[in-house]
């Protein structure tokens, strides 16, 4: 571990703790399948890249007939994939838009892709709105151990949620310079940035009401966190310690991603 100026406070993480390997995959290991928290920073991701309110411009809410719901290709895109025109029975699953590409998705990821499909076709949900809105509803639920791998994506998309949302020059209130933020306070309500984060991705009942190094805290609960990811969530953390803005907080842990070398399968 690095030594840590604050006096009483855990140690601060090291930045090349080994993040592990991945495990536990529904097919033995031999498949690249997509986890919750990756498929949750993919979309989102996709989603802020498009400007404030965007929903799929399709009439009553529908894609064009043999066409795929517009956020689930974005993603695939950014995966790598060519996406082929999903027939009307086929695009009815978000999970299913995946699979006809060679994405499998795990099974909470699959639940968290046909929520999001069912807002943004049927509802015309704005894209923000169609992922935000249903992750608390997915997070909770049981998954494997693919569901638990954290990538810097994921960090940085759920940090611009944040700024996009409350503003760049939003602050946490009450840090103290000699102490990490609390995650949650006595309420449980978030008292941080990642008090907010957390619950998206599946993590708030293990976080507690003490101070805490957020990538210590999924070390220890058995998460995989990659390099990139590890780094990014301590600048953050680091920024936010200091006082500075949720803006310069995301700024700093896209740097320290950039300062990384090696790079998951789960990463961006």
């Amino acid at each position: 571990m690095t030594a840590d100026p604050r006096p009483g406070q855990p140690p601060r993480p090291d930045l090349q703790a080994d993040a592990g390997t991945p495990h536990g995959r529904p097919d033995g290991g031999q498949t690249r399948w997509v986890g919750y928290v990756e498929l949750y920073g993919r979309l989102l991701a996709a989603a802020i890249g498009q400007p404030a309110g965007t929903a799929s411009p399709a009439p009553n809410g529908r894609p064009p007939a043999g066409r795929s719901p517009s956020l689930h290709r974005h993603v695939l895109t950014g995966l790598g994939h060519h996406v082929a025109p999903v027939p009307a029975e086929r695009a009815a699953a978000g999970r299913l838009v995946y699979l006809d590409a060679g994405v499998p998705l795990t099974a909470k990821a699959a639940y968290l892709a046909d929520l999001v499909q069912v807002a943004e076709v049927d509802f015309a949900a704005t894209w923000t709105d169609a992922v935000t809105g249903l992750a608390p509803a997915v997070a909770t639920t049981p998954g494997v151990d693919e569901d638990r791998r954290v990538g810097d994506g994921a960090v940085l998309a759920s940090l611009h949620h944040l700024v996009r949302a409350h503003g760049a020059q939003a602050t946490t209130p009450g840090v103290r310079l000699t102490l990490i933020p609390r995650l949650f306070g006595p309420g449980g309500e978030p008292a941080s940035l990642f008090g907010r984060i957390l619950p998206t991705w599946g993590l708030a009942d293990a976080a507690g009401r003490e101070p805490v190094w957020v990538a210590n805290l999924l070390a220890v609960a058995g998460w995989q966190v990659s390099d990139r990811a590890r780094a990014a969530i301590i600048a953050a953390q680091d920024a936010e310690s200091a006082g500075r803005s949720w803006g310069q907080a995301l700024s700093r842990a896209a740097a320290a991603t950039l300062r990384t070398s090696g790079r998951q399968e789960w990463d961006r």
